[in-house]
């Protein structure tokens, strides 16, 4: 089973966020497949690079194909760069962000930039 902690950002120095706002500490030992290997974070939007069958998170992808002409993990020349959504593997992170916040007790929705500057600190 995953568990993550819950806490306030008052333990988070982030001038941008208010000190009331909940974030969460995850480790991402817990869930590695749901981290995108370019950023580390945990994916929004899990895409698979066709030619090498790696799930990136979309952004993350399209910012590296726009000035790469390689699979940012193996190195493989891609000759073209196209991606398909991974739907079964989003599905998988919504049903995460779900338990995790069920387990916590939770209200409200799940403040995404935090939890990924957090998994970011944490990478």
């Amino acid at each position: 089973y995953t568990t993550a902690s819950f806490s306030t950002a008052s333990s988070f120095d982030d001038s941008e966020f208010e000190s009331t706002k909940p974030h969460w500490t995850w480790s991402k030992s817990q869930e590695p497949h749901l981290t995108c290997p370019i950023t580390k974070q945990l994916m929004s939007e899990p895409v698979i690079l066709v030619e090498s069958g790696i799930t990136y998170d979309k952004e993350a992808i399209e910012n590296w194909l726009a000035l790469n002409d390689s699979d940012p993990v193996t190195r493989q020349q891609l000759t073209a760069k196209q991606f398909i959504s991974n739907r079964i593997l989003k599905q998988q992170i919504d049903e995460w962000k779900k338990q995790t916040q069920r387990e916590q007790g939770v209200q409200g929705e799940l403040n995404l930039d935090l939890l990924q500057r957090q998994l970011a600190e944490h990478a």
